[in-house]
């Protein structure tokens, strides 16, 4: 599969989680109060950090210094994605409470930054990509990327872990092109 529409599938994905949540009117609210809420929380935390994950140790390495501004939309892929984890931490604290203000601001915050993550890589990385990264090597990286999540599927994501370490891989740490 292709790196451009792993990356949309899961982007889709991703919006779909969220929602799941509620968009925040009086009929989502009860049914998000009514609903196992928590197990939500931890499905949506687990597929939005692994996303990132894979994106941070393989994605972004990969295309650091293909293309012309690859440094800047690697900056702000590295920016959004802190920001995300800060909300991915927001509605896991509030999800534990019995705070329906906070959770509703958690899920809004956490749209928000899902939508915004959205917007950069589709509107400023995927353009690039297509022009820069020939699609055998985009089908290869699509496949790392499909193996990455079916491993963090089978073996698991420590989400406090992912949380509390995200500042360690702020940036892609390397230049090379690995390949699958």
């Amino acid at each position: 599969m292709d790196i451009l529409q792993w990356l949309k599938l899961d982007h889709e994905a991703m919006l779909r989680s969220v929602e799941k949540l509620g968009d925040g009117n009086p009929d989502d609210r009860v049914v998000a109060a009514k609903g196992p809420i928590g197990k939500l929380v931890a499905e949506l935390a687990f597929d939005l950090l692994g996303h990132l994950k894979a994106e941070e140790e393989y994605l972004l390495p990969e295309l650091s210094q293909r293309f012309p501004g690859s440094d800047l939309i690697m900056d702000l892929c590295s920016a959004n994605q802190s920001v995300m984890r800060k909300h991915v931490k927001s509605l896991i604290k509030a999800s534990s409470g019995q705070d329906q203000e906070a959770m509703e601001g958690a899920v809004a915050g956490l749209r928000k930054a899902v939508q915004q993550h959205l917007e950069v890589q589709e509107t400023q990385l995927m353009p690039k990509l297509r022009l820069h990264v020939p699609t055998s090597e985009r089908e290869d990286l699509g496949l790392l990327m499909q193996d990455m999540m079916e491993d963090l599927r089978g073996e698991g994501l420590d989400i406090a872990a992912e949380l509390k370490n995200a500042s360690v891989r702020s940036k892609p740490a390397s230049g090379g092109h690995a390949r699958a």
